[in-house]
């Protein structure tokens, strides 16, 4: 048995039936997650695409619509989630912790939707072995802004500076993560959740963009 959802609005993936991992959250933000990530990679230009949380494959399916690439890799750990996965054509797709599977693949685009992601937890993944491979794009969520206004203070220590406004936060985020890691955001695309687009230059101007729903 499978249902179809549709992507974006555009695109219909067949869902086979599965109950664990991202299965328990189709109903609540994925498609605005993949709004987010689709405005982020529109108009890349890559051969190469690894994804260390893949989920049921909805930023798969975008990948392999817009993208094209000619290697196309996901991990998960869930094995409902991993079935799922091997169905879409174009994509390898295996069982693979994150924190074991980032940094050992080589590929031009990284992409880590996180379940949690804030500045406080980014350490707690193992961004120096993937930031080695130098990948030309990395794609990460981060989970901080529906609750900014409850950790600003936090942030502000982490960062030794004061945060007030989600931009401040994005670009201290940056600085931090460039500083360790040789990688700084570029884009960033969000709507309660975000999405950062960090390339390998120093920390610059941010286009934030709000997308709807």
């Amino acid at each position: 048995m499978s249902s179809v959802v549709r992507i974006c609005g555009k695109w219909e993936m067949a869902l086979l039936d599965g109950k664990g991992g991202h299965y328990r959250y189709l109903d609540t933000a994925s498609h605005r997650n993949a709004a987010c990530f689709l405005h982020l990679i529109e108009g890349m230009s890559i051969q190469s695409v690894v994804e260390h949380f893949g989920g049921v494959g909805i930023f798969s399916t975008v990948v392999q619509k817009v993208l094209h690439p000619h290697q196309h890799w996901a991990f998960d750990v869930d094995p409902d989630c991993v079935r799922q996965l091997q169905s879409i054509e174009g994509l390898v797709a295996t069982d693979g912790d994150a924190k074991e599977t980032m940094g050992t693949i080589e590929a031009e685009l990284v992409i880590c939707d996180l379940p949690v992601s804030t500045m406080r937890t980014v350490d707690e993944w193992p961004w120096r072995r993937v930031a080695a491979l130098r990948p030309r794009y990395i794609v990460v969520s981060d989970t901080a802004f529906r609750r900014l206004g409850l950790h600003r203070a936090l942030y502000g220590r982490l960062a030794s500076q004061n945060i007030h406004t989600f931009p401040d936060y994005v670009n201290a985020w940056s600085r931090l993560f460039y500083e360790k890691y040789g990688y700084s955001v570029t884009r960033v695309a969000h709507h309660v959740y975000a999405y950062f687009l960090l390339e390998p230059v120093p920390p610059g101007s941010i286009t934030i963009t709000k997308v709807p729903a």
